[in-house]
């Protein structure tokens, strides 16, 4: 019919389009994953969620020196 876009794809282009939505959502995730703990390490996230909300002050570094 005309207007309804490909035929090919008909009544379930819109299960596809969610599954493929799905899936790189669920891609993104795995990755974000795999980069926090090969490069950041999740100690250092939880870290930094501390310092974020409030719960722990941030240490100021200088010349490698921790300075409270």
């Amino acid at each position: 019919t005309p207007g309804s876009g490909f035929a090919a794809f008909g009544q379930g282009g819109h299960r596809m389009k969610r599954k493929v939505g799905i899936g790189m959502l669920l891609w993104a995730l795995l990755i974000s994953l795999g980069h926090i703990q090969l490069n950041l390490g999740w100690s250092a996230l939880r870290k930094e969620v501390a310092i974020l909300t409030g719960q722990q002050r941030e240490e100021l570094v200088i010349g490698f020196l921790p300075v409270t």
